[in-house]
Parts: structure tokens; sequence; C-alpha cells
């Protein structure tokens, strides 16, 4: 008897498929109340994605190991106007457990949804300083949404206990990323296209190189910090 094996699905299939799934995607980041948004994952006998999506990931080796524990972030600006993606619901989770904060670095657009759940049994009250100040309770198994209307740096302290910290960077682009303890970050799904690769620090501002997403694709860009000049 002929073993039975699965249909390679066609072109015309895949195509319907990926235009469904992009159906999909645009409908989930359009609900009234998406406070709790399915996680999904592309199975992968639908790779590649729908609409060209692409990622971009990398590295950032510091030649000034004293700035170690300096929140890093990564931001892309389009050279040309480039047809946004879906928006997949809310933009980061963040959650208080074993003590601390993870991750305890988010970046997102100005404006986004930042959640913030608490796992465990300690109430906390955590605030920004200077202009504009923000304050929120989280009381123990809670949540609270956070919306930054203003652009930049925000570094949430915690009154009932001192040791606690989080930042939070809210970006005026679209396509951001914090850069993980261990020095590697990642931004997607893109829009392909020219980006002007950007690199935030407490310390500057500035311009990295431009690169160029494909559709499709999964790119590395490594970045290096040098030490401020004496």
């Amino acid at each position: 008897m002929r073993a039975l094996l699965p249909r390679p699905i066609g072109e015309s299939r895949r195509f319907a498929l990926l235009c469904g799934l992009a159906l999909a995607m645009a409908a989930g980041g359009c609900q009234s109340s998406p406070r709790k948004v399915p996680s999904w994952k592309v199975p992968s006998w639908m790779w590649p994605p729908p609409v060209g999506v692409a990622l971009l990931r990398g590295t950032v080796a510091l030649d000034d190991t004293s700035r170690s524990a300096d929140p890093l972030v990564v931001y892309l600006i389009p050279v040309e106007t480039v047809v946004p993606l879906p928006s997949l619901g809310r933009a980061a989770v963040v959650r208080w457990r074993n003590g601390a904060f993870e991750p305890a670095s988010v970046a997102v657009r100005q404006g986004a949804r930042v959640q913030i759940e608490n796992e465990g049994n300690l109430h906390h009250r955590l605030f920004t300083a200077g202009e504009g100040a923000v304050r929120l309770d989280l009381a123990p198994h809670g949540e609270h949404d956070l919306q930054l209307g203003a652009s930049g740096p925000s570094h949430f302290y915690c009154a009932l206990h001192p040791s606690e910290y989080l930042f939070v960077y809210a970006s005026q682009q679209r396509y951001v990323g914090a850069v993980r303890p261990d020095g590697t970050w990642g931004i997607g799904p893109l829009a392909p296209g020219d980006y002007r690769l950007m690199l935030w620090s407490p310390s500057a501002d500035g311009f990295v190189r431009t690169v160029r997403i494909w559709p499709w694709t999964v790119q590395s860009q490594g970045l290096r910090l040098k030490p401020e000049p004496d």
C-alpha cells in the first residue's frame, strides 16, 4: 500500500491563507477592548509570514564597561514612507516576579500601552521624578496599563522598595526596542524598506548607519558603543 503523504500547498492556497492571516492580525489590532490578546504563532507550513514581514536583531558591544548598567534603546527611522503593519495589540508586558521587574527595560512607541503585572504578594507604589511625574499603584496579583503621552525616557522607582527600578522609553518612532542585559536586541515585525538605524543612551542619541530591510528575512546588525572622549 502506498504511504499517504501530505499534499504540498499550492501557491494560490498559500496566498489565500496568508491573506486570511493578515486580515485576522488587523482585526485583532482593532478590538475595542484588547486587554487580553491571545498569543499566536505562524505555523511552519505557512512560512514565510504575510505582508513581507521581516525581523531585525543584533547586539551592542560596550567599549566602556563602566556604562554596562545604562539603559540602551535601538530604533529605526524610515528613509521613505513605508506601509505600516497591523498592530497586534498591547505593545509590551512587564511582570514583577522573583524580586524584580522582567524585563527591567522596555521601549515602545509613544502612546502605546505597557501592561505591568504583579505576580507577587507585595504592594508596589511606582513613581517617576521631575516634570510630568507619573504615579501608579500595583496591588498584589494586580495589573496596571501604562500609557506615556510624552516621548523620551522614564525612570520608575518604588516608594515602598528602594531597590526596585523599571525603565520605559517612549519613542516617536514606530520601530523601537530596548537592549537586553546580555546586549542583544530585536525589532519586528518590520515592513520592507530602507531605515536609519539609531542608538539612544543616557549620554547620546545618534545615527549609526542605514540598513535595507528585505521582505521575509531575519537580518542582524552589530553595534558598538565607544567611550566618550575626555
